[in-house]
């Protein structure tokens, strides 16, 4: 996640580094994320491993307690949830997960899946 990971299955982006509360001594870290600013949230992270019809969004999600820090986020729960009710509409339909398939609705949508597909900065007008 600090690298900025790339992921084939890849259902959306988190921006949002990490941020450890320490318990032990009160101190916070935070840590921004590398690479250009984001990472790649998998669908293997939001999938269950026991049930084929179950998908976890946001603080679910499945990640280390430092990616936990991250997910955990209101924006980067938006895209976990995007993806994942794709995936649960999909599988619904179909009785099976295409990782292919949930992408392209999720683009079809205007979901930012792919690290590298980020817009250029808004240029600020005065008004």
């Amino acid at each position: 996640m600090l690298g900025g990971a790339r992921f084939n299955d890849s259902i959306g982006l988190g921006a949002w580094g990490t941020e450890w509360h320490s318990a032990e001594t009160n101190e916070s870290e935070f840590k921004f994320v590398g690479g250009n600013g984001v990472y790649e949230i998998p669908l293997g992270a939001a999938t269950s491993v026991d049930a084929a019809n179950l998908f976890a969004a946001g603080r679910t999600a499945d990640g280390d307690q430092k990616a936990g820090a991250s997910m955990r986020v209101m924006g980067t729960a938006f895209a976990t949830g995007q993806g994942c009710g794709v995936a649960a509409a999909q599988y619904a339909q179909s009785r099976e997960v295409s990782v292919g398939d949930i992408q392209a609705a999720l683009r079809e949508q205007g979901a930012l899946i792919d690290g590298d597909d980020l817009p250029g900065p808004v240029p600020l007008v005065a008004l």
